[in-house]
């Protein structure tokens, strides 16, 4: 699922496996500012506040959720468990059945959540005020605060390593269990916007306009992709299939492993 269309910026569009245009969904609501999809529901993050649910299926819009009055600038989505992340310094934690929030979470005051990721227990946060943050799945006071030196622009869990992509252009993993820093990977020569785990596998986009992949054990990247003509603002990877979707604010491209020589 992509931000906006080739008609709106307050439509989402679906895309299949193909990266051929499915559907448009159109919200009739403000911007799209956040997408998130677990294969069941899509839902799609407004500027007004508002988050539009989705049947993955029929691509019906199937009911709305008010995050508060300002931008949703990010999404995540696991289940029955939506996360939702705003430019008002908190995070959401939704029963999709139920419509309501189950908790709310809160950054420092006057800085943006950027990136939001959950897992079957865990929550993880990213803000301006330069802390990933981990966070009971259903608490509301985080278990670990990940001190950057500049703003966390991402964050990503897998397994029991939550990685977070900064201004300061590094990749860091962490130990989800400890909060401890367990690696630092550097390559990217502008800020890191996205990050993608899967099977070992990291995969981060930058405002360096490149997509590079990592082996979780490795320091130094063993692929640079090539090819956007703009700051890399989302990436995706299939599990095993190593299939990667990275894209920029006006292009989505699709990288597959090279043929054995």
């Amino acid at each position: 699922v992509g931000m906006g269309s080739s008609v709106s910026c307050a439509e989402a569009t679906v895309y299949d496996a193909g990266l051929a245009i499915d559907r448009v969904l159109r919200a009739h609501s403000t911007r799209v500012y956040s997408v998130a999809t677990d294969g069941k529901h899509h839902t799609t993050g407004h500027t007004n506040g508002n988050i539009q649910l989705w049947d993955a299926t029929t691509l019906a819009s199937v009911g709305h959720l008010q995050h508060g009055g300002q931008q949703v600038y990010c999404l995540a989505v696991r289940g029955d468990v939506l996360v939702s992340g705003s430019k008002d310094s908190t995070t959401k934690v939704w029963s999709i059945a139920l419509r309501e929030c189950r908790a709310t979470m809160k950054h420092e005051s006057g800085n943006s959540v950027n990136s939001v990721d959950v897992d079957e227990a865990v929550v993880a946060t990213a803000s301006d005020d330069r802390t990933a943050r981990l966070w009971a799945l259903g608490s509301t006071s985080s278990k670990h605060a990940l001190h950057h030196p500049a703003e966390v622009n991402v964050v990503s869990l897998a397994a029991d390593v939550v990685a977070t992509g900064c201004y300061d252009n590094l990749v860091r993993l962490f130990g989800i269990d400890n909060g401890q820093l367990a690696r630092t990977l550097r390559g990217h020569d502008r800020e890191v916007l996205a990050i993608c785990m899967c099977d070992g596998v990291i995969v981060s986009g930058s405002g360096d306009n490149t997509v590079r992949v990592w082996l979780s054990q490795e320091d130094e990247a063993v692929a640079v992709l090539e090819g956007h003509s703009a700051g890399v603002n989302g990436v995706a990877i299939t599990p095993c299939g190593g299939i990667i979707t990275s894209m920029s604010n006006t292009e989505v491209l699709t990288w597959v492993p090279a043929a054995p020589t």
